[in-house]
């Protein structure tokens, strides 16, 4: 790279030009599959997770804190010793590692099926194969039970020496509980019901949005209808392989129909949803997704009666713990101190504003936010050119090699342009002094140059005039530096691309001047420019002239991005006789489309079809999309404008000025769009903070026509397509106004 290139690059935001090699990577593939796996384990806790929605636990240092050992040596013995540091900071007990060939047993006596104990005490034991067999004989369980009509109360032993092996054991098993629930009740008895976390969308990290929000979706717990009922004291003797039954369990208890007496430690014993996450070096994890919501608002199953018996301890000990617990079947049990928490407060994102470069664990945690933000919640997802998990691996070496602050400015920007959205903007005061200052031209690009729009500095309109086009920057081709600044631009397409690259091609630190070679007057001339102007300044040229007025007789124009919501009124009284009002749309409006169309219609108005992602499982075969037609109710006026309403659009047009094209047309038959392509950017605009200091964000809703057509990338299709020509620049014209008030007088 020449020396000149390498300081104009520097100086614009943009240190490496297409050429420059990314750093050479020592992480193989399989390193980088556990790096990379090992943040996707984290996105799953942090979002899915029931213990992560009490806000107990720290979510970045549910990342940072274990994950040191694998980056000084991605080996498979600390991947896994990384993914279980991370469960055991997690403390949930029902989310593990599933180890290969587990031989989990609890060694158990042979018992009789039917045996009696003193005070006339019947013992009954089912195994797999009982319960199996009074499944499908449905009668065969109540006759049994009925004939026992002499006991004084009822032990039935349930535990087993090893957990269900299949699908099938869990389902004769669950199958076999309705059963004995239907023998034992003499009315419904409710299942406990479970609970999930749920995203609806995603809440923005760096603007106050109430579009979104996170919350717990809980559905009710099966009700079993009961016969006769039974009517005698009855005890279950359980062990931690009963797990599987549990909600049946809790059923039984809080109806004080049965008690329970676990035979050593349950265990994980909770009925939940898992998540089997498959992992590098084939590591699985089985992740929890639920809890049970018990009718005594504990989060956890309590027995009444838990018996840990010392070693020769017989099986009588725990036969008689079983007949203690059926002389307190009626005792109402207590609450206990592991209560649910019914909501929870979201956890604050942290920027580490104050690390200009942070360490490897909060650039790779930065990446993590970023790509599963991106991933469960995109409403947009289907444009993103890459599959989105080779992004995420392609990006954990870059990430983890960026040597300094400014290299990792610079390859988060281009992360963030591969999900190819103009709302995908890239904020970092950092770098904002290397451009926030610019000479007093307005550059736009046509025809492929990049010509001078205005000249703002009176000075200079004697050596540069519109429509001069740029040549080169400091000696740098201004195609050279136009595709340097496009790499790190995230546009919905090339036209906002453009829109963007041209707002930074003369752009720089303060107190710094930029030589420009440009045609003019046919002739190739140089000029040495003070960057003195605020870039925010420059992005629109100042205009005094009145926010509407009249162009003729027949004809309106209104400002539309200067026009406040207390002017509609005065404005379409001043213009309620003209044939038609041109609104030029070229900017960004003011939060007025909402009032303006009470003075088109009566109607309600459906606007557009919005789509937003909801969250409630990390299983991709699963994703939710919400749709729903967005409407607007309109408010009573004295004035019913009648003529036509032209709409003046260019790659200026983004978001609530392309929103506000698709309610007017919803709302008015008489509108024409004319101009060129828009920025095809609209949904709202939803935040995620990186670390160090950078924000940057995405389009949070998917927006369609109500007829289910796009938008995204697309944005508002003219119906007469007009663009500036560097003819009409030099000659001061506004041609797609030009276009407008034609089309105004004649209709064509």
């Amino acid at each position: 790279m020449k020396p000149v290139i390498a300081g104009v690059l520097l100086t614009l935001f943009v240190l490496f030009n297409t050429a420059v090699a990314q750093p050479t990577s020592s992480l193989s593939n399989e390193q980088i599959h556990r790096i990379g796996d090992y943040g996707k384990l984290w996105s799953v806790l942090k979002l899915f997770n029931p213990e992560m929605a009490y806000n107990k636990i720290n979510e970045d240092s549910l990342f940072t804190s274990n994950i040191s050992d694998l980056l000084n040596d991605p080996s498979a013995a600390n991947f896994k010793s990384a993914v279980r540091g991370m469960l055991t900071m997690l403390g949930d007990p029902y989310t593990s590692i599933i180890e290969k060939n587990s031989t989990d047993s609890i060694p158990l006596p042979d018992r009789p099926f039917l045996k009696w104990v003193d005070d006339s005490i019947a013992v009954l034991y089912f195994d797999m194969n009982s319960m199996m067999k009074n499944v499908i004989d449905q009668g065969s369980l109540s006759g049994f039970m009925d004939s026992l009509h002499a006991a004084r109360g009822i032990i039935i032993d349930l535990r087993k020496p090893v957990p269900n092996k299949t699908e099938d054991d869990r389902y004769y098993e669950s199958e076999f509980m309705n059963t004995l629930i239907g023998v034992l009740a003499d009315g419904p008895v409710i299942y406990p019901s479970m609970r999930t976390r749920i995203h609806y969308g995603h809440e923005s990290e760096t603007f106050n949005s109430s579009f979104y929000y996170q919350g717990w979706l809980s559905a009710n717990g099966a009700a079993i209808n009961g016969g006769k009922g039974l009517h005698k004291p009855v005890c279950f003797i359980v062990n931690r392989f009963n797990n599987t039954i549990t909600d049946a369990l809790a059923a039984l208890q809080s109806k004080h129909i049965a008690t329970i007496v676990a035979d050593d430690s349950l265990g994980n014993f909770e009925p939940a949803s898992f998540y089997q996450m498959q992992l590098a070096d084939s590591l699985v994890v089985n992740v929890r997704l639920s809890e049970v919501i018990y009718p005594n608002g504990n989060k956890s199953f309590s027995p009444d009666r838990q018996l840990y018996r010392k070693q020769g301890e017989t099986e009588e000990s725990l036969v008689h713990a079983a007949i203690m617990s059926l002389h307190s079947e009626n005792q109402t049990k207590a609450t206990g101190a592991d209560q649910l928490q019914n909501s929870f407060v979201s956890a604050k994102t942290a920027g580490y504003d104050s690390l200009a470069y942070p360490p490897a664990s909060l650039r790779l945690l930065g990446l993590m936010r970023y790509w599963s933000t991106i991933n469960y919640f995109c409403p947009n997802k289907d444009l993103i050119q890459k599959n989105w998990d080779s992004v995420l691996y392609e990006y954990v070496p870059k990430l983890f090699y960026a040597k300094d602050s400014l290299e990792y400015l610079h390859t988060v920007a281009r992360l963030i342009t591969e999900i190819h959205d103009g709302h995908g903007f890239f904020g970092s005061e950092r770098l904002e002094h290397l451009r926030e200052k610019m000479p007093a031209l307005q550059l736009r690009y046509i025809e492929d140059k990049t010509v001078v729009y205005r000249v703002l500095d009176d000075s200079l309109k004697s050596k540069i005039s519109a429509g001069d086009e740029i040549i080169a920057v400091n000696d740098v081709p201004v195609k050279t530096l136009r595709d340097s600044i496009a790499q790190f631009i995230s546009a919905s397409n090339n036209a906002a691309l453009q829109r963007d690259v041209t707002r930074w091609v003369l752009a720089g630190k303060e107190n710094t001047s930029v030589k420009i070679s440009f045609q003019h007057q046919g002739n190739r001339t140089e000029l040495v420019l003070k960057r003195d102007k605020n870039w925010r300044e420059m992005r629109g040229a100042p205009n005094e002239s009145p926010v509407w007025k009249k162009l003729d007789n027949k004809t309106g124009y209104v400002d539309f991005g200067r026009l406040e919501v207390p002017q509609i009124d005065s404005m379409f009284k001043d213009l309620q006789n003209t044939d038609a009002i041109i609104l030029d749309d070229r900017s960004y409006p003011r939060g007025t489309v909402w009032t303006l169309i009470s003075y088109l219609t009566d109607k309600t108005v459906t606007s557009a079809n919005g789509t937003t992602m909801v969250a409630s499982t990390p299983d991709p075969a699963l994703t939710t999309v919400q749709y729903e037609l967005w409407q607007i109710p309109v408010s009573p006026q004295s004035i019913r404008y009648k003529g036509k309403i032209i709409v003046l659009v260019n790659e200026t047009t983004q978001s609530q000025a392309e929103y506000s094209c698709m309610v007017l047309q919803a709302a008015y038959k008489n509108v024409t769009i004319i101009g060129s392509q828009t920025a095809g950017a609209d949904g709202d605009v939803t935040g995620i903070l990186l670390p160090g200091g950078i924000n940057t964000a995405f389009s949070g809703h998917g927006v369609h026509y109500p007829d289910g057509r796009p938008t995204q990338g697309i944005g508002i299709v003219p119906d007469i397509k007009v663009s500036p020509t560097v003819n009409g620049i030099k000659e001061g014209r506004d041609e797609v106004l030009e276009r407008a008030i034609e089309y105004a007088k004649n209709g064509k």
